[in-house]
Formats: structure tokens, C-alpha cells, sequence
């Protein structure tokens, strides 16, 4: 599932999952990823969650979706950092983070990495 409240953001992260053989699920405000996680939370098996929205936020978006599923697989996209992002990101529970504007590569990998994180038991950040 992607959430972000660009447009455009959402857009570009489709095609390029869609065109690397993953199916997603956009939305565009964390009431709605975890309202559509709830329900569906058996075929999703990650999130791109961009941490800074209106409403909710992905602070607290991703609160809940923990709150709902501890194992929840969760990479934190932002465009605004400071020197504590990736510590902040791992404190929250996120399995990685990612800054936008990201590459095409850039996210595969790391979704990649995250979906195969079971197997390695090692949290990714990038």
C-alpha cells in the first residue's frame, strides 16, 4: 500500500511497483490506510508511508497500524529530514526509511529488503 497526500508521488511509486510486478493500494491520508488495512490487512505485505500529511500523519498512522498488526511491514518516506530522521523512524517502529524524492532503484531495493526481512532479521535504512 502506498499513502501520501501528493498525487504525484502516489503516481509515479505505482508504476513503478505496478511495472516491477507488485499489485498496490494507494491512498491519500492515514484515516484511510488504516481503515483499508483493517480490512485488508492479509494481502498487504508492506507499507510506504509518507510521514508528513494533513490530518492524522504518518507519526500517528503508524501508531495505529502497529497498534493493529506488531509485525505490520512499514517504510517511512519523507522529503523533510533532520539529523535524527532514521533514528526517529526506528523508534516509531518502521522497518526503514526512504528520502523523496527517491529513484526508481533506490525503492525497489529497499523494498525488496524489507519484504525479505524475515528471512535476515535485519532492519534496513536508506
Amino acid at each position: 500500500m502506498i499513502v501520501d497526500d501528493d498525487e504525484g508521488v502516489i503516481d509515479i511509486t505505482e508504476a513503478i511497483l505496478k511495472l516491477s510486478g507488485y499489485r498496490t493500494i494507494a491512498v491519500d491520508s492515514g484515516e484511510s490506510a488504516i481503515n483499508i488495512y483493517i480490512q485488508r490487512h492479509l494481502e498487504i505485505n508492506l507499507i510506504v508511508l509518507d510521514l508528513s500529511m494533513p490530518g492524522m500523519g504518518g507519526k500517528k498512522c503508524l501508531e495505529k497500524l502497529i497498534e493493529f498488526d506488531p509485525d505490520v511491514k512499514v517504510i517511512i518516506a519523507s522529503g523533510y529530514i533532520d539529523s535524527g530522521f532514521v533514528k526517529d523512524v526506528t523508534n516509531y517502529g518502521a522497518k526503514a526509511a526512504i528520502i523523496k524524492p527517491y529513484g526508481k532503484n533506490e525503492i525497489l531495493k529497499l523494498i525488496r529488503q524489507v519484504l525479505d526481512e524475515e528471512k535476515t532479521g535485519k532492519n534496513q535504512m536508506s
